[in-house]
């Protein structure tokens, strides 16, 4: 569902010189099989609906396994710090610390596969995961694969934190607005305040994260050589050949991950409330 997005977002952060800023206008083009653009992604088919979803098999395969490690691990590590700290009053301290332990734990299932996303997304590189994988590794191995897992952190664990404790906050201010109490309500009003709770929420980890997404983008779209502080000096200040992208550079493509992150995330926790309700736990949000 958000890999036209995030096929566009990435490709205004590495392409901008022939990508445009408008998620509507980027889609066009791809679709439409704009030669510059055809040329620079490889695209077989000229265009279409297949070049409009390049690289869904890494994104769905990778965040697959990014979601359910991060759910499933903010919810046993809410219940340890919860029971270590005992004290309610720092309810917001404990979701940080959960959810942000539970991010590393998942980002080194999705790095590999961000890696190969980006470099498939921006470039002509290969077409899909099952070209993609064994293909980056033999260039790359295992190091390459892992290349922008501290950048990867930046970007996820202040998104996290923000998604969490800024879900639980949202969600508990909506229904304090609301004129029935949580358990007065039916399991559809519930769902409809997760999924507001959640896209809100979203707004919020898209402007935290974009400088640190601009930076995997970057370092997994171009074959670098150095550490890590030492590429991430050069696409912000530049080599005596090439620009570097500043500090307006690391806000590109906020518009367009407004939009994907807020959906996601309203879509991750709809999916994970649906889920509690089906095994009959109570749906997340509003418990204080």
């Amino acid at each position: 569902l958000v890999t036209p997005l995030d096929l566009v977002k990435c490709n205004v952060q590495n392409n901008p010189e022939i990508f445009p800023t408008s998620v509507t206008s980027g889609l066009k083009q791809i679709y439409n099989g704009r030669e510059e653009i055809v040329k620079k992604l490889g695209l077989s088919d000229g265009g279409g609906l297949r070049s409009i979803v390049k690289g869904w098999g890494p994104t769905f395969v990778g965040y697959s396994i990014q979601g359910a490690g991060k759910y499933g691990f903010y919810e046993y590590f809410k219940y340890k710090y919860s029971n270590w700290i005992q004290n309610d009053k720092y309810r917001d301290l404990i979701n940080a610390g959960a959810s942000a332990t539970a991010e590393i734990i998942a980002d080194i299932g999705l790095c590999p596969l961000e890696a190969v996303k980006v470099r498939i997304q921006t470039s002509s590189f290969a077409n899909g995961l099952s070209d993609g994988l064994p293909k980056f590794y033999a260039e790359n191995g295992l190091r390459g694969l892992y290349a922008g897992l501290i950048p990867l952190w930046c970007r996820q664990v202040p998104y996290t934190v923000t998604k969490f404790v800024a879900f639980e906050r949202i969600a508990e201010e909506l229904y304090k607005l609301s004129p029935r109490k949580k358990d007065e309500m039916n399991k559809l009003e519930q769902m409809s305040i997760i999924f507001t709770s959640g896209y809100i929420a979203g707004i919020f980890c898209a402007i935290i994260s974009n400088p640190a997404d601009v930076m995997v983008s970057k370092i997994n779209q171009l074959n670098m050589n150095g550490n890590i502080l030492e590429k991430i000096r050069v696409i912000y200040s530049g080599t005596g050949e090439k620009r570097g992208i500043g500090f307006a550079g690391l806000w590109k493509g906020l518009g367009t991950r407004i939009i994907m992150i807020g959906t996601l995330t309203a879509l991750q926790w709809f999916l994970y409330g649906g889920f509690k309700v089906i095994v009959g736990l109570p749906t997340p949000g509003g418990e204080h």
